[in-house]
């Protein structure tokens, strides 16, 4: 299938593109609209997969990126006749209670990237598909996302790292096993679709797997205003579909340590 992807130079896009082998990166910036109608008309693609986004900034620019950008290549991918998957948040869900969290929960998410995130979902949501990852963990992950940060500063020879709380608990997921399911929903129905390992991990267990002698101290000044406690996902309906995370936690940690 002629694919194009938006926001192929990122970290899920890195890892996806070599699964999809012909796939056209497109280049340029995802609100630029004339930019994106000439990427279409050129790559008359079947399929769009949207993978641009900002995890930080101000809730404007979250907005005209995550929101708006989505909304406008979701637009027109529909005139060009392109199927649309693009890339929605587990922070759309914003507070929830400590189990696994399932796609048909109502959304009220409290940060502004999760709001902006919803924005597109709401639009799209009939004839595209969502999908929502948890905690994405894997080579090459930024520096501003925990497991990322603690590894770069100990590779940089720190023997101290401080984080907001060892007893989050979070739902973590293999970039790798991310891309995996984007390639099966490439051939799904439209709809929301979690990608998670429904499994929850605590910041202290996650971080006792990188290979490296360390000391931890819990800094309550780091937690985010918008920070929950505990966050798992449900990703029954992914795997109805075929798909099954490859990567093991302590893989996932131990490929992240060293490629960094």
């Amino acid at each position: 299938m002629r694919t194009l992807v938006l926001g192929a130079d990122g970290f899920i896009g890195r890892h996806l593109m070599p699964q999809l082998g012909d796939a056209i990166a497109y280049q340029g910036n995802i609100c630029d609209l004339a930019s994106l109608d000439e990427a279409m008309r050129q790559a008359e693609p079947e399929i769009v997969i949207n993978l641009a986004g900002l995890f930080r900034g101000t809730r404007e620019e979250m907005v005209g990126v995550n929101a708006t950008g989505a909304i406008n290549a979701f637009k027109i991918a529909n005139a060009y006749g392109a199927r649309f998957i693009t890339a929605g948040s587990a922070a759309e869900y914003g507070p929830v209670p400590p189990e696994p969290v399932r796609e048909d929960r109502v959304c009220k998410p409290t940060s502004d990237y999760g709001q902006s995130k919803l924005m597109a979902t709401e639009v799209v949501l009939d004839s595209a598909c969502v999908f929502r990852p948890s905690n994405i963990i894997g080579p090459s992950m930024s520096k501003e996302l925990l497991l990322g940060n603690v590894v770069a500063q100990l590779k940089s020879g720190a023997k101290k790292v401080a984080v907001s709380s060892l007893h989050t608990i979070r739902d973590y997921v293999d970039v790798r096993d991310v891309a995996s399911a984007i390639v099966i929903l490439m051939n799904a129905p439209p709809g929301v679709r979690n990608v998670s390992s429904g499994v929850g991990t605590s910041t202290k267990a996650l971080l006792s797997l990188i290979p490296s002698d360390f000391e931890v101290h819990e800094l309550a000044s780091l937690r985010g205003k918008d920070e929950v406690d505990v966050f798992i996902a449900d990703s029954g309906q992914l795997r109805s579909l075929g798909w099954e995370p490859k990567f093991s936690l302590a893989e996932s940690v131990h490929d992240t340590w060293e490629a960094s």
